[in-house]
């Protein structure tokens, strides 16, 4: 890098003026600031979303959310009482009965599946009222309501 220059040989001897370069670099650096804000949006809204979400196949998706971080995670219960988890947060990443699979697909480890039954359950807990679920509940207060 000179004064007035960026030059690079990884192809051949190259340069470019750092005026030039400027103009190059800033609008990418607005579209991924945009992009990162967007996306802080979208996290923080999921925080005032349902919390749980019935799938077909009997299982529940819990999305794991707080007012300050936003989205960071999700859990899926399964009628046999298991739950797959991902979370990610400052602290650390969870990743439990979760599998990564090529494409960027997730699947994930059910458990016994011939103790799954044709009943929607929360942490092996049955929800019969699904008006009663609040995002606000410990799974043993949880217990008491479904």
């Amino acid at each position: 890098m000179t004064a007035d220059q960026f030059r690079w040989t990884e192809s051949g001897a190259a340069q470019i003026k750092l005026s030039e370069l400027h103009k190059k670099i800033t609008p990418a650096c607005d579209f991924y600031s945009a992009v990162i804000v967007c996306h802080r949006q979208w996290r923080v809204w999921f925080a005032n979303m349902p919390k749980y979400h019935k799938w077909p196949r009997y299982e529940v998706l819990e999305i794991l959310s707080s007012e300050t971080e936003g989205l960071y995670g999700f859990n899926v219960h399964f009628s046999n009482g298991s739950k797959a988890t991902y979370a990610r947060r400052d602290s650390g990443i969870t990743a439990t009965n979760v599998v990564f699979e090529k494409g960027g697909n997730l699947g994930f480890m059910v458990g016994f599946t011939n103790q799954i039954e044709k009943k929607w359950k929360i942490d092996g807990v049955e929800v019969v009222d699904w008006a009663k679920l609040r995002p606000d509940l410990t799974p043993e207060q949880l217990a008491d309501k479904v």
